[in-house]
């Protein structure tokens, strides 16, 4: 139950505890309190350097808070390098080994304690480390990755007791303490096969680009196009995890370890393949790789008639499902496979125009992306992503502006959504623009309903748990965004900027500033130029009483925005459930400079 008066921030969550301390008191209690006295002076001595604070220690465990992931992890590399010089001044039978959890997620804070699934979830991660170890959860490798000089190695998801969904782990590889030799029951810290995930859990796939063999760099879009539809295929079956497009795709072009892309990405499996196309006949090659060893599981190449694109595609889809083992609910097989056209003229320029607005997202690429769909449904008016793909352009052509025709341009959008789930309802992007169209036009309660729905039957695509995210903050559940969020981003290791942008919109509902800064200025590094991440930082610096940051952030969005205004353009485009959070917000822009 949660403790009355409590305020929500978000932390990274340190627990350590002793590996076989029954055994070291059952021996000699005395000298075990000695050591374990000593060994708690070493952990208060980092956790101070480090800024973070000792909460609890029960029995022979250890609660810490941090404000800063980077800290966490760094204060936890050094506790264990000074704790394995100490083990190895004493006999190894006495030797004292803890084990780490580090986890970042939202607390609950009443005077000096803490509770909540972002402490239980860095207990479970603790349990899940070796003697001497660090075990980290997939939100804060995230967030230290490239920020900290550390090797990782993924453990894939991890279901653990009392936790709804599967947590994404890591440990730190140990090199830099001493190894744990003597431990009962302890591995080699770097030796042997590469920890992966655990056979028993459901299996998690990449799927990379396939290269694009073809003479002509024209044909790009096609070999794209075919590693996107498999993506496609592969997160409808709900018993297997899909690493989302905007994280494989960002290996697009480089060399790649397929045994570090899986720790990189968390995942079991990885599928590659290339693509060759010369005029009518085409040419496919795919081979499925486990990540942990690299070894090759399954491979085929199909050569074929244009014609039968969509058979190579599905054939690939069988494969895996076949080599994974994974076992379809009722009514999967048939969903999975089904194509939307058998035109190939049509998918041909459907591919087309998915590049385009995937590779623009303007004005320009909207009307270019739109046309080329248009001649797609014409072609084949039973294409049900064709009318998916027009319905998105003219979603952003009403959202952004683009257009006289604001009313007619949603009402069509929310036309080709369900024109698309009337002829394929097993498709997570056309529920995603029914609530957008909810969305703008400010029926929240049916948008969050409507993705959630969404949410209920794809719980592993991490772009609906992100849309879940965004709808939950106008609804006014920024906690439960902030839990939603953090998922979206554990699922999809190389997110989109705008998740960070959700998260920073919920942290400043929460009153947590500095994390809100810290979350706006990293989406902010990917597109410095947007309007709401830009409007947004400008609110927290002035909510936080940094009156000259805000300022000069507000004077920034002005330059971006030159005509807004707070009585017009911030409730056109914040489409709050509660007029009170939007007036608050309105007050803090204020105080920045912004006009009314």
């Amino acid at each position: 139950m949660e403790p009355t008066d409590a305020k929500r921030r978000l932390s990274a969550i340190l627990i350590s505890d002793v590996a076989g301390y029954s055994r070291l008191m059952g021996e000699d209690e005395q000298a075990t309190l000695r050591t374990l006295t000593a060994h708690r002076e070493v952990f208060a001595k980092y956790i101070s350097r480090h800024e973070g604070r000792v909460v609890n220690t029960p029995g022979d465990s250890i609660l810490a808070e941090f404000g800063s992931v980077v800290d966490a992890v760094g204060c936890a590399v050094e506790i264990q390098r000074e704790l394995a010089e100490r083990n190895a001044e004493l006999p190894a039978h006495r030797a004292m080994h803890f084990r780490v959890g580090i986890n970042l997620g939202d607390v609950m804070v009443k005077g000096d304690d803490i509770y909540g699934d972002g402490i239980n979830i860095a207990a479970r991660l603790e349990a899940l480390a070796e003697p001497g170890g660090i075990c980290i959860s997939g939100t804060v490798y995230d967030a230290v990755r490239g920020k900290i000089e550390l090797e990782f190695d993924s453990l894939g998801e991890q279901t653990v007791k009392n936790i709804a969904w599967p947590i994404r782990t890591y440990k730190v590889l140990s090199k830099l303490w001493a190894a744990t030799e003597g431990i009962p029951g302890a591995p080699e810290p770097d030796g042997g096969v590469e920890a992966g995930p655990d056979v028993g859990k459901q299996p998690s796939i990449a799927v990379l680009p396939f290269e694009n063999l073809s003479n002509d760099p024209e044909q790009e879009y096609f070999s794209d196009g075919i590693s996107e539809d498999i993506i496609t295929d592969l997160s409808r079956i709900s018993k297997l995890s899909v690493v989302a497009r905007n994280s494989t795709f960002a290996y697009k072009g480089r060399s790649v370890d397929v045994r570090r892309l899986g720790r990189e990405l968390g995942v079991s499996y990885v599928l590659e393949g290339s693509v060759r196309k010369v005029k009518n006949r085409v040419r496919v090659t795919a081979q499925l790789i486990e990540a942990r060893t690299g070894h090759h599981l399954w491979a085929d190449r199909f050569e074929r008639s244009l014609e039968d694109i969509f058979a190579i595609q599905d054939e690939i889809t069988r494969e895996i499902v076949t080599a994974l083992d994974v076992k379809l609910v009722e009514g999967e097989q048939a969903r999975s496979w089904r194509r939307s056209t058998s035109n190939p003229k049509a998918y041909d320029l459907f591919l087309q125009a998915r590049s385009i607005w995937n590779n623009s997202y303007d004005h320009p690429g909207a009307v270019q992306a739109g046309g080329l769909f248009e001649q797609a449904i014409a072609l084949d008016p039973g294409f049900a992503m064709a009318y998916v793909g027009l319905g998105d352009t003219l979603m952003q052509t009403a959202r952004l502006g683009w257009t006289d025709y604001f009313e007619e341009t949603l009402e069509r959008s929310l036309e080709m959504a369900r024109r698309a789930l009337e002829l394929d309802e097993s498709l997570p992007d056309a529920y995603g623009l029914v609530a957008r169209y909810h969305d703008l036009k400010r029926n929240t309660d049916e948008a969050l309903r409507t993705i959630e729905e969404a949410v209920g039957k794809w719980p592993h695509n991490s772009e609906l748990i992100a849309y879940q995210a965004r709808q939950q903050v106008y609804a006014g559940q920024p906690q439960r965004a902030v839990e939603s969020i953090l998922r979206a981003k554990q699922l999809s290791p190389g997110h989109p900027e705008w998740y960070d942008r959700i998260l920073g919109q919920a942290l400043l509902w929460l009153c947590d500033y500095d994390a809100a800064v810290v979350a706006l200025t990293n989406s902010l590094e990917a597109t410095p130029d947007s309007i709401i991440t830009n409007l947004f930082l400008t609110a927290t610096y002035s909510a936080m009483g940094n009156r000259e940051q805000a300022a000069a952030q507000g004077r920034h969005l002005l330059e971006l925005v030159p005509d807004l205004t707070l009585g017009d353009w911030v409730p056109r485009a914040l489409p709050y459930k509660e007029a009170s959070r939007l007036t608050q917000l309105q007050a803090w822009l204020r105080a920045a400079g912004l006009p009314d």
